[in-house]
């Protein structure tokens, strides 16, 4: 019987540091990826874009920043370029509306690297030109407090 204890004891033991070693390695297999340690949304950004990053200081945050966007007026799959530049320090929480205030696409939590290529819109609009802003609210990646932003005025037309 005391043998039984023993062979039970030890596998048991051994089963615990199996799993301790194996959460400790897979965590340790990405801890040169800062990217892994937060959950971003958007795609890992593949470096092209027709948007224009308005301050490239390190010390500053940059900005995309367009003029125009265009959409099909029969989908609410849009094609964009929006991404957070890598070189920031803050994720970004994105809101594009029109000039009315009518909220055509949110997202949150958008790390420095991640991006759009596709937005999903929330309301349908009229074929035509209209005023829309791009709102970029910047949070410090350590701390979650606000640190910057700024309002990205374009002209958005539906075809």
């Amino acid at each position: 019987m005391k043998e039984r204890k023993r062979v039970l004891f030890a596998i048991i033991c051994f089963l615990l540091v199996s799993v301790f070693c194996i959460l400790f390695f897979s965590r340790c297999s990405c801890a040169d990826d800062t990217q892994d340690d937060h959950k971003s949304n958007g795609i890992k950004w593949d470096g092209s874009s027709q948007l224009t990053v308005t301050n490239s200081n390190p010390k500053y945050v940059s900005i995309p920043g367009f003029s125009e966007l265009s959409f099909n007026l029969k989908s609410d799959t849009q094609n964009v370029n929006i991404y957070n530049p890598e070189n920031n320090k803050c994720y970004m929480n994105f809101r594009m509306v029109l000039a009315d205030g009518t909220l055509l696409w949110k997202e949150d939590n958008v790390y420095p690297g991640y991006g759009f290529h596709k937005i999903k819109i929330k309301n349908q609009i009229d074929k035509g030109e209209y005023k829309a802003n791009l709102i970029i609210k910047c949070f410090d990646i350590k701390t979650n407090s606000e640190v910057n932003g700024g309002i990205v005025q374009f002209k958005l037309y539906i075809q």
